[in-house]
């Protein structure tokens, strides 16, 4: 699995992947050789992951994934330039023909180009099919009834879980900004929902509380950068709203909508009602 861990003294944060460990205990260090660009075209927050799709090309794109609730992946948003790379053993080969497989992986059809032995190790080199990308893939390719050689057809499969991940633009400063610094309202229509807030406090990454929905409570995230929101505490009633474009919180309908992350509050660790007005 991958997790996304943020390095505070340097304002970078990186998508990396936790080696699993041998067995004679250590860790097995993977091996990364497949370094690409691209820029954000799309944002996707579900309740429980957010998935973007980098333009790596003109004819490829590419999904990344991660949990919903790391606290740095607010700052990434369409338009934003990223660095990343792609361990070689989570690069998969499958010989035949084009197969549709899990739809939320990366699938591409592409020729071998090179073939190569490290350390006991099948290393391939393939090219995506239409394209100038080129990955390394490390380990037998699935399905081969005989070994591949040069420009023979495979499917190119990579789990968007397993891509590290470094935007190159660096998060804003960690002052809190002004009104004149809220997001700008989304360009399409909301429905929204009335809220009761059960608890709200400061955090030291931002906002965070528990709203009530009906009989559902949430929890809801917002980090720290969009607004200050100390004023807000527990008994207010505010609106929610949720769609595949985002989610968003708002104090009523004279107030700007704020981006937040958003999921069922046993999903994460539910904040201590405040027993007086934060300041």
């Amino acid at each position: 699995m991958s997790y996304l861990s943020y390095r505070s003294s340097e304002w970078e944060w990186e998508l990396e992947s936790r080696p699993a460990g041998s067995a004679d205990g250590t860790a097995a260090v993977p091996h990364i050789s497949n370094a690409l660009s691209g820029v954000v075209i799309s944002k996707q927050e579900g309740l429980t992951r957010t998935t973007v799709r980098v333009r790596v090309s003109d004819r490829t794109d590419l999904r990344v994934r991660w949990p919903k609730f790391t606290r740095q992946h607010g700052y990434l948003g369409v338009g934003s330039a990223v660095r990343f790379s792609i361990p070689e053993t989570a690069v998969q080969l499958e010989a035949g023909g084009f197969r549709r497989g899990k739809q939320r992986w990366n699938r591409w059809i592409g020729r071998i180009v090179l073939v190569q032995q490290d350390g006991g190790d099948t290393v391939t080199t393939v090219k995506i099919h239409r394209d100038g990308i080129t990955l390394k893939s490390r380990g037998p390719i699935i399905g081969a009834q005989s070994p591949l050689t040069t420009w023979d057809t495979v499917n190119i499969v990579v789990d968007p879980e397993q891509i590290n991940l470094t935007p190159v633009v660096r998060p804003p400063s960690s002052s809190l900004p002004s009104e004149r610094h809220v997001p700008p309202a989304p360009q399409f229509d909301l429905v929204w929902i009335p809220a009761f807030v059960c608890a709200w406090r400061r955090t030291s990454d931002g906002f965070r509380g528990t709203l009530r929905v009906g009989d559902l409570e949430l929890c809801v995230i917002i980090e720290d950068g969009v607004a200050d929101l100390t004023v807000w505490e527990s008994g207010i009633t505010v609106e929610v709203s949720i769609n595949s474009n985002g989610t968003w919180l708002r104090r009523n309908s004279t107030t700007s909508p704020l981006p937040c992350c958003i999921s069922l509050s046993s999903d994460v660790e539910t904040p201590q009602p405040s027993l007086s007005r934060l300041s």
